[in-house]
This record gives structure tokens, C-alpha cells and sequence, in this order.
């Protein structure tokens, strides 16, 4: 038998996402924008662009909720953390200007329609005294 070549392990194909930098799946971004953009086609950039501003804006408002999280001395990230960190973000509070969260914390401003009454005082307490 003839002496071989030593084999060198194949190239991976390196995928659109790790090409372009990027941590969150760019063919999926794809596949939503050529699903839900109402046109037919769609170019190979807008998906990377997409997936770039999304990943963006991600790490800016994780970032501002850890921040608020340790500014309340604990270690994990709430829910109400993020609603804060967007709601005290002045470009993301104008993205996510009527966005409601369930389960994210306290509101910080109450419709005056939607905030319940004082309660009256009853007169039987008022009489007995």
C-alpha cells in the first residue's frame, strides 16, 4: 500500500451569522423578513442588517438592566429590571412607547380612568366614635 497523505480536518463552512460577527442567527431573521415583509424578495444584507440592530439593541437594553439590577444590590436581571431599563432609556422608552409587559413590575404612571377610587369612609365607623 502506498504511503498516504496525512489527512488535515475539513474546512467548516462557516455560517452567514459568524461571517458577519454576529451571535443571533441571521437566516432565521431571514426567513421571518421574507415571511412577514410582504414582499417576494428579499436582499441577503437586509437579513445581516436586521440581525445586527436587533442584537444591538438587545445588549443595550440587557446592559441597562443589569446595571438597575445591581443598583439594587442583586445579581440576577428581573423582569421589572428590563421594563425600568427601557422606560428610563429615552431612545427605547420612544420605541417601546405603549409596550406593556405582564408581570413587569410597577407601572410608573397610572391613567387617572384606569386608577381605582378612594375608598369612602364608612358613616357606622364615624357614628360609633
Amino acid at each position: 500500500m502506498p504511503a498516504s497523505a496525512p489527512k488535515t480536518p475539513a474546512a467548516r463552512p462557516s455560517g452567514t451569522s459568524a461571517r458577519a460577527g454576529l451571535t443571533l442567527p441571521a437566516p432565521r431573521v431571514a426567513a421571518f423578513l421574507k415571511r412577514n415583509s410582504g414582499t417576494k424578495r428579499t436582499g441577503a444584507s437586509s437579513a445581516i442588517f436586521a440581525t445586527a440592530v436587533l442584537e444591538y439593541v438587545a445588549s443595550e437594553l440587557l446592559e441597562s438592566a443589569a446595571k438597575h439590577a445591581a443598583a439594587g444590590k442583586r445579581k440576577r436581571v428581573s423582569v421589572g429590571d428590563v421594563c425600568m431599563a427601557m422606560r428610563s432609556d429615552g431612545d427605547l422608552a420612544r420605541v417601546a412607547g405603549g409596550l406593556s409587559v405582564a408581570s413587569g413590575g410597577k407601572p410608573t404612571r397610572v391613567a387617572p380612568h384606569i386608577a381605582p377610587a378612594a375608598p369612602k369612609p364608612s358613616k357606622r365607623k364615624a357614628i360609633a366614635k
